[in-house]
């Protein structure tokens, strides 16, 4: 009998996707802050700081949250691996809800303390 080579499974497929997709995230966001920061030079030194300040703070925040997901991964793959498809339902539900709750608090904190972060990094 002839055996057919085992075509790829959905979450294998998407893994790969993933882990491809990933890293030309990150080099957007390298990019983005390249081309603020060419831009911020043209308009002088004070614009340079402002942007540079603000992309940190974004690149926290962006990472910060993306911690969160580096946490569902490690354990939904363990619900994965235990075929406990309705935990891992659960789980992606609460970390969702946990990833909006963070999100909230810290563009509440930026908007509440938006002067005194300014001053903070101009002083």
């Amino acid at each position: 009998m002839i055996r057919c080579a085992k075509i790829l499974e959905i979450p294998e497929i998407l893994a790969s996707t993933k882990a491809c997709s990933k890293p030309i995230l990150e080099t957007g966001r390298t990019s983005v802050s390249l081309v603020a920061v060419r831009e911020a030079t043209d308009m002088g030194p004070k614009y340079i700081g402002a942007h540079t300040i603000a992309i940190n703070l974004w690149l926290f925040s962006s990472f910060f949250i993306d911690g969160y997901g580096a946490v569902a991964n490690i354990m939904g793959g363990r619900l994965l691996g235990a075929k406990d498809y309705i935990g891992l339902w659960n789980l992606a539900k609460k970390i969702t809800g946990y990833g909006v709750v963070v999100s909230v608090v810290l563009m509440l904190a930026a908007f509440l303390f938006y002067n005194p972060i300014g001053n903070i990094f101009s002083n």
